[in-house]
């Protein structure tokens, strides 16, 4: 899973939003969406060594604290890239010593993952080294002792209440996969382990208590296996889980999943207008944050586009990649094998055209230049996600399958 992806969803989270609204949306100042009841504003700062860090937000659960850190040069400039060395945090009110940055937010500020408190109130806890990769050549040592301000004593419990459920499996292509889940105040976690000879082309989503359904609002390796964090649901009631698509003949590095209607919102990219002239485009640049797995450079833009068939207008989604793809011929019928893409649900979404242009600078000199995928969609297709495999089709087992864990 790409790193700018589980920062958008993790992000969108510790605010309170779901999968489906872009990062910047929800961060930037006058955005449409309000704070999370649960996240409590934070004004400590500290400064060392030429670097000073604010706590601005955090939120608290029984598995972890996850805090907003802006983080300051002495000449200003933003410090969005931390690393902190083994042992760098010191704390008796949080329970572990585990300290880890997991991005940066739009704003330049840093989002940080911290052991649970282990009391209401007031923690003091105190940084003793930060590694700033690209920057300097070796840790910077402080100390930068902070102060959280914690969830208040008659709130206490609620905010650190955790649930388990039952765990559960299902066979995909011959291979069972086990998930199991747990709840949070603030998050529902899912983990499951993807058997050898499967990849997984587009995460699993869990249904809301609104009726909606949810892509991870954030993903990281555990172990062998993945572990995907959702928005929260009930206490006591079952998890729907709807797992996507699957196959079982490409690795990981031949295909790239945007994050499609949290791009769309991000970008503020929109559907063509009925009146539109014929071969009007509607697309932005793709960031690395729009990436749910992939390489993040590979997809430039993406947006919306329409052609006509038979006087009949149809809308598209174009995605445009770097370089120039080997699409492949079919030995039997001599045309191209166009790329596959799945859709959040796990559908197949028609691809209705490639083109592959080389790029040509002042000296005439050829190089790679960009491939665009056209596809034809509907209003069943779904957004949240698509995923192209890069190399053709693929033996592509398709969603959803669903699964239904029961409190424990």
């Amino acid at each position: 899973m790409h790193r700018g992806k589980a920062l958008l969803y993790v992000l969108a989270g510790l605010i309170g939003v779901g999968a489906t609204v872009g990062l910047r949306a929800a961060l930037d100042d006058g955005g449409p969406v309000a704070p999370r009841t649960d996240v409590i504003a934070q004004a400590s700062s500290a400064s060392s060594s030429g670097l000073k860090l604010t706590l601005t937000g955090a939120t608290f659960s029984a598995l972890d604290t996850t805090v907003l850190l802006a983080v300051e040069r002495s000449d200003g400039t933003a410090v969005r890239d931390l690393r902190f060395p083994p042992g760098s945090l010191k704390s008796s009110g949080l329970g572990g010593t585990d300290i880890t940055a997991i991005g940066a937010t739009a704003d330049g500020k840093v989002v940080v993952r911290l052991p649970p408190v282990v009391r209401p109130g007031r923690i003091d806890f105190t940084i003793e080294e930060i590694a700033t990769p690209g920057g300097e050549a070796s840790p910077i040592s402080g100390p930068w002792a902070l102060t959280l301000t914690g969830p208040a004593a008659d709130r206490f419990a609620q905010a650190m209440q955790l649930e388990q459920l039952q765990s559960d499996a299902v066979d995909v292509a011959q291979s069972r996969i086990t998930f199991s889940a747990s709840r949070t105040s603030i998050r529902t976690i899912l983990e499951y382990v993807v058997p050898s000879g499967l990849v997984e082309l587009s995460p699993p989503r869990v249904a809301l208590p609104d009726g909606s359904t949810s892509l991870p609002l954030f993903v990281a390796p555990r172990g062998v296996g993945v572990r995907a964090e959702y928005p929260a649901t009930p206490f006591g009631t079952k998890l729907i889980v709807e797992m996507g698509a699957f196959a079982t003949n490409i690795a990981r590095s031949d295909m790239v999943t945007i994050a499609f209607e949290s791009f769309s919102t991000r970008a503020d990219v929109r559907p063509i207008a009925a009146n539109a002239a014929f071969g009007t485009k509607n697309t932005a640049a793709v960031d690395g944050e729009d990436i749910l797995q992939g390489e993040n450079r590979l997809l430039l833009e993406a947006g919306y586009g329409f052609y006509l068939y038979g006087g009949e207008r149809r809308d598209t989604i174009s995605l445009v990649f770097a370089g120039n793809w080997d699409l492949r011929q079919d030995a039997s019928t001599g045309r191209t094998i166009s790329p596959t893409v799945i859709d959040a649900a796990g559908n197949a979404v028609t691809v209705v055209g490639v083109n592959s242009a080389f790029s040509k600078n002042a000296e005439g000199v050829i190089a790679a230049g960009r491939t665009t995928v056209e596809l034809e969609y509907s209003d069943k297709t779904a957004l949240q996600s698509l995923t192209v495999l890069l190399d053709g089709p693929a033996q592509v087992v398709s969603g959803p399958r669903a699964i239904i864990l029961t409190p424990a």
